[in-house]
């Protein structure tokens, strides 16, 4: 080499030195040599040909030119940089810098740092190199920038994480855990979050996110991996749950755990276990694929950081996706009920408008014929707006869950002819042609909520002339779709050749206070609430509602109901409508403090024939029963009154001593409405609630179910006393005819002995009656059973006590008095009442979801 050519080494020359110089020398740890200034080698330590592995200093010093490679790392000629260094040295007297240096034996390059120093020697100037190894050194730099970097790394993340939105959270996730990753030469990281299985349990994880080098990452539409860390990794639970890491490489873990970890082509593992509020959470694994390795004390430190940080940043994530979620539902509800309401000012201001408008129109007209076409157009007003009053009542009812069902047997056929008449009129306004088809299976007698299946019908039905232009179709089919367990499975459709609906439409449809679009309103008015009574009602009666359309194609509405099946031969008899609606000999006792409110009340219950006694308030009615208590069959009780409202007078009357005030029925009439008006007023005593404005053949259904046919000629049957179970309804009505002879027994003056034998056997016979009714409600678990087979044992005790009183002077007048008062008022209570939670119970046993056939 051209260096060698500037050395010219003295081997035998030495210069006198002093022991201590020699000593100090020798003794240094660095490897150091002396030059003169002609650069010539003078001596060296034998820590230079230990460092350079020469079997002596000769040896060193014949080959010291082969120590240096021929290029130094930044490119320079080893023998230009040595004698510029050498050069700055002599110049400056002192001149540190670093050099690449091997050794005589190993091959390897050393970097390390060299110092010249410039020293004074015989009167002369000579060099004093410093050799020191700086491979410790530099690993150890090495260290400390890595790990620098890592630190960087999670600080990096944090500012990352802490930046995203919810939109943005998971590519940031993907991003922060790929640069983890590569912090620690990891190819694979993998974030695990614990969950608890039912069964035994056992630790149950799945995997949230997860990044790998070699493949893109999981789509988030991608069902998550699970995992059965028992089964496959059974020692991590413990370990990890107490707080240890598991690190190294995967041969030196059990077999079970090396069999599923080898299977994703791990050679080492790192999982980290994760605790947020001093609960075990979940855990992370960093993987390598690539070699053998256990990670260091400084990434495991600083990777326990970087997962609590990605776990906290996750919860919050999923924090602030939920608020965010329920701030756009609040807003879209926000939305929704804006526009309802918005629906409902129009809903209800244009009959309101057409009824107060007909109303001027009417009092000024000269013709009876115009005043009748008034008349006309305001009931049809007052219809429209009671059904929009009513679909409001119904929509709290849901939203509360407190819609119930109201069953009866009723006829099919009459039913839909009914619905079909309603929806007559527009129609025939419209000139839309109407087909009707009904399944010829279809029972012509059913047993079901009548009123309610109607409504359904008649909604559909409405939105089909609405939606559907002039000269336009419309289509209702009932189809039979089979039977089981006592039930039938009847299809309805309803199908119009009108505007159609989208797919994005249809989502909203069934939804509280929306319609299909804001525009559907305006142009064709409704509440939107029709659809969702509607949906509630079929799923009520165990069925579902779908639809089926496209926009400007029409639309077809279907749905299904189950409904019993009634046996025709045990049909139930009924009363005519003139004996029904008959109560001459009944006394009513209204109590109503506006006057116009009374005169609907006296017109409406006119044609029944019943004695009306009217009281402005609370506290005269109060008076008036206190001063007659005998002669009141049925109060009819306002709430809101002066003086005295209906809940107090109701109270008041119920702690009067006498059995009037205790068995009158009182039935309470308001405009409050809701479920929970209805409960107040049971709850102060009152019997039942009829709601303003005033339905007349609810009044009259409500007014049968207390009054029946007359006080000294017994009871009727009727369809409020049906249970649904063909031997009890059996019995009651023999109940029915048992009293109904004692009555007319008493009429006759049979004597009291003949009557209080037909008492003792009512009574032995009610006893007899509730086996069959206890037989039903333990095969069909009713919770009441022991108490209402208590109900049953006074009765009798009762009516023994009633036997007896009259015994030696009672008259058969008075005891025919008590029978009524006693004996009637509690069979209709038993049956109205009490056995009303037992049928209402059996029919919720009975609607079970069922996969009938065609």
């Amino acid at each position: 080499m051209e260096f060698a050519s500037h050395t010219n080494f003295q081997t035998g020359h030495r210069p006198a030195t002093i022991n201590s110089a020699r000593l100090l020398l020798d003794s240094t740890p660095l490897c150091c040599t002396i030059w003169d200034h002609d650069l010539n080698i003078l001596d060296c330590n034998h820590e230079a040909v230990k460092f350079f592995e020469a079997k002596d200093k000769q040896e060193f010093f014949e080959q010291y030119f082969e120590l240096s490679p021929e290029y130094q790392p930044d490119g320079t000629l080893s023998v230009e940089k040595f004698l510029k260094m050498l050069k700055r040295a002599l110049d400056d007297g002192r001149c540190v810098f670093e050099w690449t240096h091997r050794t005589l034996v190993s091959s390897p390059l050393i970097p390390c740092e060299v110092t010249l120093v410039r020293v004074l020697h015989d009167d002369e100037y000579a060099i004093a190199s410093y050799i020191r190894d700086l491979r410790e050194h530099k690993k150890m730099m090495r260290e400390v920038h890595y790990r620098d970097n890592l630190l960087n790394t999670v600080n990096q993340s944090a500012t990352i994480l802490s930046g995203s939105t919810t939109d943005s959270f998971e590519s940031n996730l993907e991003l922060v855990l790929s640069m983890l990753g590569k912090a620690v030469k990891a190819d694979k990281v993998t974030v695990w979050k614990n969950l608890v299985e039912e069964s035994n349990g056992g630790l149950y994880c799945a995997a949230l996110f997860g990044w790998d080098e070699s493949q893109p990452s999981r789509k988030n539409d991608e069902d998550p991996t699970f995992l059965v860390c028992d089964e496959k990794l059974p020692s991590w639970k413990e370990k990890l749950s107490r707080g240890d890491c598991i690190n190294g490489p995967v041969r030196a873990l059990d077999e079970i755990e090396q069999i599923y970890l080898s299977s994703s082509c791990m050679l080492s593992v790192l999982a980290v276990p994760v605790f947020l509020h001093n609960e075990f959470w979940g855990f992370i694994i960093y993987s390598d694929s690539r070699r053998e390795r256990t990670f260091t004390d400084n990434e495991v430190s600083i990777l326990r950081n970087g997962s609590l940080l990605l776990a906290n940043t996750m919860l919050n994530n999923v924090m602030m996706s939920a608020l965010s979620a329920e701030k756009d539902t609040a807003l879209a509800a926000s939305r929704s009920k804006s526009e309802f309401l918005a629906n409902m000012s129009h809903e209800i201001r244009t009959p309101m408008n057409a009824i107060i408008g007909m109303s001027t129109i009417g009092m000024t007209a000269d013709h009876k014929e115009h005043m009748k076409t008034c008349f006309e157009k305001i009931s049809v007003a007052s219809k429209h707006l009671l059904g929009v009053i009513n679909d409001i009542l119904d929509m709290s009812k849901i939203e509360a869950s407190r819609f119930e069902l109201s069953e009866n047997e009723f006829d099919f056929h009459k039913m839909i002819d009914r619905v079909v008449s309603i929806s007559k009129f527009r129609l025939d306004e419209k000139e839309q042609a109407l087909s009707l088809r009904l399944g010829k299976h279809i029972p012509n007698t059913v047993f079901g909520d009548e009123q309610r299946l109607a409504q359904v019908i008649t909604n559909l039905m409405s939105n089909a002339v609405k939606f559907t232009p002039e000269h336009g179709s419309i289509k209702l089919e009932a189809q039979y779709l089979g039977e089981g367990d006592g039930l039938c499975k009847i299809k309805f459709s309803v199908t119009d050749s009108g505007i159609g609906i989208s797919a994005e439409q249809q989502e909203k449809l069934f939804k509280p206070f929306q319609q299909a679009e804001s525009s559907t309103s305006r142009r064709y008015g409704g509440t939107g609430l029709g659809l969702v009574i509607s949906k509630s009602i079929v799923e009520m009666m165990g069925g579902n509602i779908w639809i089926e359309s496209e926009l400007g194609e029409g639309a077809t509405f279907s749905f299904t109901v189950l409904l019993k099946i009634c046996n025709d031969e045990a049909k139930i008899e009924t009363v005519t409508d003139a004996d029904r609606n008959n109560f001459k000999d009944f006394t009513v006792l209204l109590v109503e403090d506006v006057e116009i409110n009374r005169e609907i009340v006296l017109a409406l219950l006119e044609p029944t024939g019943i004695a009306v006694d009217c009281a402005e308030n609370g506290r005269i009615a109060l008076d008036m029963f206190i001063e007659d208590p005998e002669k009141y069959d049925l109060i009819l009780m306002d709430i809101q009154m002066p003086e005295m409202d209906g809940f107090e007078a109701t109270r008041r009357i119920r702690s009067l001593e006498n059995q009037s005030a205790r068995n009158v029925p009182i039935i309470a009439v308001t405009a409050n409405a809701f479920r929970e008006d209805v409960v107040k007023c049971l709850d102060s005593g009152m019997n039942g609630h009829l709601a303003k404005p005033l339905v007349f053949e609810d009044v009259l259904d409500r007014m049968r179910s207390y009054l029946m046919s007359a006080k000294r000629n017994g009871l009727v049957w009727d369809k409020k006393f049906e249970m649904g179970n063909a031997q009890v309804d059996w019995q009651h009505k023999n109940l029915i005819n048992m009293v109904n002879n004692l009555i007319r027994q008493c009429d006759h003056d049979m004597g009291v002995e003949a009557v209080q034998e037909a008492l003792a056997y009512l009574a032995d016979y009610t006893v007899h009656h509730f086996e069959s009714e206890e037989a039903l409600q333990l095969e069909l678990g009713f919770p009441e059973y022991k108490s209402h087979k208590r109900y049953h044992e006074d009765f009798k005790t009762t009516v023994e006590d009633l036997t007896q009183r009259f015994a030696k002077d009672g008259s058969t007048e008075d005891l025919a008095k008590d029978i009524h008062d006693i004996v009637i008022t509690w069979l209709v209570d038993h049956m109205v009442n009490q056995d009303a939670r037992i049928s209402k119970f059996m029919r919720t046993k009975s609607y079970p979801s069922l996969a009938m056939q065609v």
